[in-house]
Order: structure tokens, then C-alpha cells, then sequence
């Protein structure tokens, strides 16, 4: 910087010199924050959107035993698949959306109560795929604990089936 020495003496000189480069540094900062924005304003397509309310509603259904707002965004027509317990089985259709109400009916007044967690989702069209872990209380099981794959496919801004599969080893 020669030349602003020249012009503008040493002191002024080195003084623009670090505004410069503070100034190219809040400049930076602020391109990344923008940056980081964009990825967070980004929105999942409207099926995955769907699908995390879904799975948002279920998850707290499990720790309160409100199982309403859940079912409010299940379709008349529902494929429900459940692995054990009273209601195993594939229930299509609308009986299918009867069994899953049966069903949430049965774990809200039974006192049964998780803490899930999603470990992994994958989403794949209409469908999302949920990895979970599940710890709590549930029928005669004071210690639940079990690793869940729940799938959930969404209709419009509802969802239209819920598939439960469970590990090869049984809840403990």
C-alpha cells in the first residue's frame, strides 16, 4: 500500500487499510449468514411437510395420551398395519381408519406413555419413512423401550396410512 501512504499519510493509510478489511469481513459474515438462511428457509416438498406435523402429532401423542389431533389428520379411508397386541394385523380401507382409532383409543385411556425419538427420515414420494426409538410405559411393560420403522403416506394434507414394523428382537 505504497500509494496510499503517499496520498493519504500512514496513520490515515493504515487506519482505511483495517476498515477495509473489516469491512470485507463483516461482508463475508453476512454472505454467510444469508447463505445459512436460505438453507433454513428452504421447506421440505408438501408431502414431507405433512408427513413431520404427522409425525410431530404422534410423537406427542405418545407422551400425553391426546390422540385427537393425530387422528384428525388421518383420511376416512385408512391403511393401518400394526405388528402385535389386539389390533395386529393390515386393516384397509374404512375399517382400517377404525382400527387405528380403536387402537389410539386403547393406548390414550391405558395409561401407556412413550418418549420417541426419530433417529433417521427418508422420504420417498407420498411416503416418509421414520426410524424411532421409543422409552417409557406401555401395557404390562413398566420399562418399554423398542426400536420402531414407522411409515406414514399422506394424502393431500392428511395421511392415509400408517405401517408400524418392529425390530427382530421384541420391545423390552
Amino acid at each position: 500500500m505504497p500509494w496510499c501512504r503517499k496520498r493519504l499519510g500512514a496513520p490515515l493509510a493504515e487506519a482505511t487499510v483495517i476498515m477495509i478489511r473489516q469491512l470485507s469481513a463483516l461482508v463475508l459474515v453476512a454472505a454467510g449468514l444469508l447463505t445459512g438462511c436460505a438453507e433454513d428457509v428452504t421447506e421440505p416438498a408438501p408431502a414431507e411437510a405433512v408427513a413431520d406435523r404427522a409425525m410431530d402429532r404422534f410423537m406427542s401423542a405418545w407422551r400425553t395420551g391426546e390422540w385427537l389431533p393425530f387422528l384428525d389428520m388421518a383420511t376416512p379411508e385408512f391403511s393401518f398395519w400394526f405388528p402385535v397386541g389386539p389390533h395386529v394385523g393390515k386393516h384397509e380401507g374404512v375399517s382400517g381408519r377404525e382400527v387405528l382409532g380403536r387402537w389410539a383409543l386403547a393406548n390414550g385411556t391405558s395409561g401407556a406413555r412413550l418418549e420417541g425419538v426419530v433417529k433417521s427420515r427418508v422420504a420417498t414420494g407420498s411416503r416418509v419413512i421414520y426410524e424411532t426409538e421409543a422409552t417409557g410405559t406401555a401395557g404390562p411393560a413398566l420399562n418399554y423401550r423398542n426400536w420402531e420403522v414407522i411409515v406414514l403416506t399422506v394424502s393431500g394434507d392428511r395421511i392415509s396410512g400408517l405401517h408400524e414394523y418392529w425390530g427382530s428382537f421384541p420391545p423390552a
